[in-house]
């Protein structure tokens, strides 16, 4: 490891900026983030609907452990287990393809909820 690569020490703004000035680091935090929101915006969708871990699970034939990992943020999930999640609460995930300069706002579960009620 050289002197560089050494981040000890390092505070975590630092550490941030020197990621921020790696694109390929910065497109991969920023994923890491989007997933994050759409896994926290279902969680809220999930007790906003007051339904268990348990109750998804069971829908989606997994084990209640299964839904609290993924529920947890951690892993990098397949989309085809985020769409299953979706499906159980009732939802459906739409995938938007955009391009650098655009911008996609992601709602958490309860703004969504504000806005689906406001346009019917």
């Amino acid at each position: 490891m050289t002197e560089k690569d050494d981040y000890r020490g390092t505070s975590a703004d630092e550490l941030m900026s020197d990621l921020v000035q790696d694109e390929y680091l910065a497109g991969m935090y920023q994923d890491t983030v989007d997933r994050q929101a759409v896994l926290r915006s279902l969680r809220e969708v999930r007790e906003c609907s007051e339904l268990r871990q348990r109750d998804v699970a069971k829908s989606m034939r997994v084990t209640q452990s299964t839904i609290s990992e993924l529920e947890g943020e951690g892993d990098d999930v397949y989309l085809s287990t985020v769409q299953r999640y979706a499906r159980a609460l009732g939802r459906k995930i739409v995938v938007v393809v955009v391009g650098p300069d655009e911008k996609v706002q992601i709602l958490p579960a309860s703004e969504a909820a504000f806005e689906d009620s406001a346009h019917r």
